[in-house]
């Protein structure tokens, strides 16, 4: 399993990559329950629908101008960057 950021993991099966997010369970302390999951031919698949669903994350729980919501986009692209050549990354 790759292990992203805010929340969100990369695991796959025999024929797919799958990209999922789990979440406690409001109603059960202490469950986790798949909050979102796709699944994906390629690895790069994978990632190009995290970058989509980490910014939409951001975006549904910020306002934001067009200008922020394409820095954050750069954010994410740059955190991604950082992780596959070894930085720390905070979040």
């Amino acid at each position: 399993m790759i292990e992203l950021f805010g929340g969100y993991t990369i695991g796959a099966d025999r024929r797919r990559f799958i990209l999922s997010k789990q979440a406690v369970d409001d109603e059960v302390p202490g469950v986790f329950r798949v909050e979102y999951e796709s699944r994906h031919r390629t690895l790069q698949g994978a990632l190009r629908a995290f970058e989509k669903a980490r910014l939409r994350d951001l975006i549904t729980q910020h306002d934001m101008t067009l200008k922020q919501a394409v820095e954050a986009d750069m954010g994410i692209r740059r955190q991604l960057e950082d992780l596959y050549v070894g930085k720390a990354i905070g979040g």
